[in-house]
């Protein structure tokens, strides 16, 4: 399920409603002043109506909440009246500026300053606005008060946004202390709520959920609707992640009723939780009610803004409903008219209107339009070079899907080219970020990146027998990140955390939070990393630096950090003419789409020599490893499992003595050593097989063969009768 994940926020500057007193920045400003500077005080009082006014058309509803929606509908109309509230609420600012002010009024107008700054995205300087805040509440002995818990939270909201999540924990963290002590529960509930969508964004669902609970109730005693619909939204979130769809539902609806006595029809933040209820019914299959609650939607915003770019999105959104649905020519219809509306209004080489015209590319790729689907996905891979460079994750994407449509064409030499790109991008992230992921956040990244490893092996093993360079490939990628989520990087993490030397873990938090700051600049274009002022190679090198000296602090993180990548050549230099190593690989079958079913490979590696076997599909598989292992448990003859799982292999082993073997899968649940050949020998009397998780730790085992420490106890378990002994 391909989703995307918005945190959304509206941070508005604190301005009483009458006007006998406006407050900003720290300043009281009377109406009636006639003694003073009339003028000024006119100009003042126009600029902040107009303020007031950009700030209701600016959608209030989210005020300091962190929001999880499933797709970005309304993102470019909430951009549009962002940046015009920013406009006019900084044009404010700038009339007071010239005031003398104490410290705690510096403090507030660099909040609220950053508060207008993150509006229009602009976060290097809106971090810098929040910093000033919180250095100057420090100064001024104000940290108990209720805008210094402001700029806390205000921090980390901002680094939640940008996916900073080590940085947002601590401030999310510090904001509930705060406001815990406070009598305003209302923002204690806030500060819940945000740290509760931080902890489903890294994967921690069940604590989530458990927060999100908390805080509903809390919520509701204090009868705060907006704060219900929000709180319900985030747990019906939480529940989709966790597959508890009728759950989900249950809180979306609830989410949505309290939404509508609060939010006209057409805000932006009730079409939002109304598509988040129609991706719901989507994924259980409700297709009518799904379409009934996109078309409404589609009309609200045709009417309310025309053909605008919001308008496109909720289009493409039904278009892929409509695909699930399989009325392909409705969805191709809406397609086309997305893309143009975003072409004209948006231009050619805007980010969304590329985005639009490889989801049409990939439309004709799935209907069996493969020249039309190539003349596109062309175009869209020429741009994404230009806009994002050859190692962004969108140019990446883009590649991949050109691969499977020159695959679909029957170009092989391209799909090989440009899959070679892919495949090498995807391991050199894991080599530089995998191992500063957490556990939940591993298993999130390699949920998508088996997709696309799955899609490859098929395309390599579909096109291998004609190609050995193809096998090769395939076998480098499997050795690369098979088992990579059982790496040790966790056990490290632990150790260092509870270690006694505060030097080495601050060392590593700093290596952890430079990691972190990489990867979010990893996703940005080439503009937007040049208008928040990141410089990449600098935070490359602060990374390398950390990295140099923890690895002088800690062999620890000096052994467990390195993640070589290895290639054949150097499993083959390990092999002597007697020796072989086994990969057996489960592989999700692919025909332009995941058909559901499964089969299984080996790969054969020798000394000179790499060969590729299939094994069989996986229900055959599964139903002759089911058998061997009820007849062996029975002691009944068996040799049925021999043929159907291993003797492909064995005819491969000619002269081998010594075989090194990597299982996936049912293989796990398969005693090889146990299979009989059709002369009765079992395979432990044929070879000596050592069992691997990965078949490149072909080269520890050899390294560390004469420094291994010879057992010199056991301990046996088998599976005995029960004796019944009388007493």
């Amino acid at each position: 399920m391909f989703k995307r994940r918005l945190l959304l926020y509206v941070l508005v500057l604190s301005v009483g409603r009458g006007w006998g007193q406006v407050n900003i920045g720290g300043f009281i400003e009377n109406k009636v002043n006639g003694a003073k500077d009339k003028a000024k005080s006119k100009i003042k009082a126009r600029t902040i109506e107009n303020w007031e006014k950009k700030r209701a058309e600016y959608d209030e509803s989210n005020f300091n909440y962190a929001i999880s929606f499933l797709d970005n509908s309304g993102v470019f109309e909430a951009e549009e009246k962002g940046n015009s509230f920013s406009s006019t609420a900084l044009n404010t600012l700038k009339l007071l500026n010239n005031e003398e002010k104490t410290t705690e009024e510096r403090a507030y107008t660099s909040l609220k300053n950053g508060e207008i700054l993150m509006a229009g995205n602009q976060f290097n300087l809106a971090e810098q606005s929040f910093k000033q805040a919180k250095n100057l509440y420090t100064q001024d002995g104000k940290t108990l008060s209720p805008n210094y818990a402001q700029t806390i939270s205000n921090l980390g909201l901002l680094y939640q946004s940008q996916g900073l999540y080590s940085k947002a924990k601590f401030y999310n963290e510090e904001a509930i202390v705060l406001r815990e002590a406070t009598e305003n529960k209302g923002m204690f509930i806030v500060s819940i709520n945000n740290n509760a969508v931080l902890k489903k964004e890294l994967g921690f669902y069940t604590e989530a959920e458990s927060d999100l609970l908390n805080v509903l109730s809390m919520a509701g005693g204090r009868k705060d609707t907006m704060a219900l619909a929000l709180i319900n939204n985030n747990l019906a979130m939480t529940y989709l992640e966790m597959n508890k769809l009728k759950a989900s539902e249950k809180y979306m609806l609830e989410s949505i009723f309290n939404a509508v006595l609060v939010l006209k029809e057409n805000a932006n933040n009730l079409t939002k939780l109304k598509i988040n209820l129609s991706n719901i019914y989507r994924l259980q299959k409700k297709y009518s009610e799904a379409e009934t609650i996109y078309l409404r939607a589609i009309e609200i915003k045709e009417k309310k803004l025309g053909a605008h770019p919001d308008l496109a999105h909720l289009k493409k959104g039904l278009a892929q409903l409509y695909m699930e649905m399989k009325r392909p020519a409705e969805a191709e219809k809406l397609l086309v008219s997305a893309f143009d509306i975003n072409k004209r209004k948006l231009g050619e080489s805007h980010p969304a209107t590329i985005s639009t015209q490889q989801e049409l590319a990939n439309f004709y790729r799935y209907n069996n339009n493969p020249v039309k689907s190539l003349e596109l996905i062309t175009k869209v891979v020429e741009k994404k070079k230009i806009i994002y460079g050859e190692e962004h994750p969108n140019f990446i994407q883009a590649l991949e899907d050109m691969a499977l449509t020159q695959w679909q064409n029957n170009k092989i030499e391209g799909a090989e080219t440009a899959y070679l790109t892919v495949i090498q991008n995807t391991l050199k992230y894991i080599n530089s970020y995998f191992n500063s992921l957490n556990d939940n956040e591993k298993t999130l990244y390699w949920d998508k990146a088996n997709t696309r490893l799955q899609r490859f092996y098929n395309f390599a093993y579909t096109n291998s027998y004609s190609n050995k360079a193809l096998l090769t490939n395939m076998y480098n990628t499997s050795i690369n990140t098979k088992g990579f989520l059982l790496n040790n990087s966790s056990k490290i993490r632990n150790i260092i955390s509870s270690c006694n030397d505060e030097s080495l873990k601050a060392t590593y938090n700093n290596w952890l939070d430079s990691k972190e700051h990489l990867n979010v600049a990893f996703q940005l274009s080439k503009e937007e990393l040049a208008q928040q002022k990141i410089n990449v190679d600098s935070l490359k090198n602060s990374a390398e630096m950390l990295e140099r000296e923890l690895s002088i602090k800690s062999s620890l993180f000096k052994e467990g950090n390195n993640s070589e990548i290895l290639e054949l050549s150097t499993i083959q230099k390990q092999l002597d003419s007697t020796e072989a190593a086994v990969e057996i690989i489960e592989i999700n079958e692919f025909k332009n789409g995941f058909t559901g079913n499964a089969f299984y490979i080996a790969i054969i590696i020798k000394s000179t020599e790499i060969k590729l076997m299939n094994l069989g599909d996986d229900q055959s598989i599964a139903k002759a490893v089911s058998e061997f292992r009820i007849k062996t448990i029975n002691q009944k003859p068996e040799n049925e499992a021999y043929a159907l799982t291993w003797s492909v292999v064995d005819a491969e082993l000619g002269g081998i003595k010594k075989v090194y073997l990597s299982l996936d899968g049912i293989y796990h649940q398969l005693s090889i050593i146990a299979l009989k050949d059709s002369q009765g020998k079992f395979m432990a009397d044929k070879y000596s097989i050592q069992l691997l998780g990965n078949t490149r730790d072909v080269v520890s085992v050899k390294k560390n063969k004469n420094d291994a420490i010879k057992p010199i106890s056991a301990f046996l378990i088998g599976n005995p009768p029960m004796i019944n002994k009388e007493p």
